[in-house]
């Protein structure tokens, strides 16, 4: 998947996209579309930060109303599950010195949690 074909699934992300076709693209390639998100730091605001940083972004983005700090929590549990939060920083350190760690799959993970969530249909 190239860099337009990514860029055409941002700016669907940012209109909204129906359930089906979020998991098509999970299915079929989310890792090629976020590593040409993720080739430059600044991709996503705050993304090596921390995680609330980072999830306040993709939520901002992609969901028209406001979350409960229970749904939050939830998306931050499919990111990090269990691990402190510094553990974030440090992961996503890593995947952009060598683009090879468990960073990517974490976010997929919280993409697809995100998506399952009934305020991500709201748009």
């Amino acid at each position: 998947m190239g860099y337009d074909q990514a860029a055409r699934l941002l700016r669907r992300c940012l209109f909204g996209l129906i359930r089906g076709e979020i998991q098509a693209a999970a299915a079929s390639g989310l890792t090629a579309v976020l590593n040409g998100l993720l080739t430059a730091p600044a991709a996503i605001s705050g993304s090596g930060s921390g995680p609330n940083l980072l999830l306040d972004e993709f939520v901002r983005l992609l969901v028209p109303l406001t979350l409960t700090a229970s749904q939050l929590a939830f998306l931050k549990n499919a990111l990090i599950p269990g691990l402190p939060d510094f553990e974030w920083t440090v992961e996503w350190s890593q995947y952009l010195s060598a683009r090879k760690n468990a960073a990517l799959a974490k976010l997929q993970a919280m993409l697809k949690a995100l998506a399952g969530l009934a305020e991500y249909h709201q748009s």
